[in-house]
């Protein structure tokens, strides 16, 4: 499926949907382990791309949705880590805007370093 620049863009309602559906299937985020995991993975996956795309928003495939989630996750951890970075620099000013609660809630799910250095403020 080719798509155009602007029409890749999720919306907010997608966006809220995948990471309240990652919250409740968290097994999604994390590498599977046991035999029968993988065909549990693709058809939770199979379900949330039609639940995400019988939303307002840009129609993907699976494939496409785990692309744009990698792409949600890579912007939050590099968001988090502006943002420590300036809080924590030489001069400590802070430009960069909070992280979302959305970003929050998607780096809990995913990014053992950032639930880490929260343990740490």
């Amino acid at each position: 499926m080719n798509m155009n620049p602007r029409t890749h863009i999720i919306s907010q309602m997608q966006k809220e949907c995948l990471v309240h559906f990652l919250e409740d299937h968290d097994f999604l985020v994390n590498p599977r382990k046991k035999p029968g995991d993988l065909e549990k993975c693709n058809k939770t996956w199979r379900e949330l791309m039609i639940l995400l795309n019988s939303k307002a928003g840009p129609k993907k495939t699976v494939h496409q949705w785990k692309e744009t989630l990698n792409e949600l996750k890579a912007t939050a951890r590099k968001r988090s880590r502006i943002i420590e970075f300036q809080s924590t620099g030489p001069e400590s000013k802070q430009t960069e805007k909070d992280l979302t609660p959305l970003e929050h809630r998607l780096l809990l799910l995913t990014s053992d370093r950032y639930v880490q250095s929260l343990v740490k403020y």
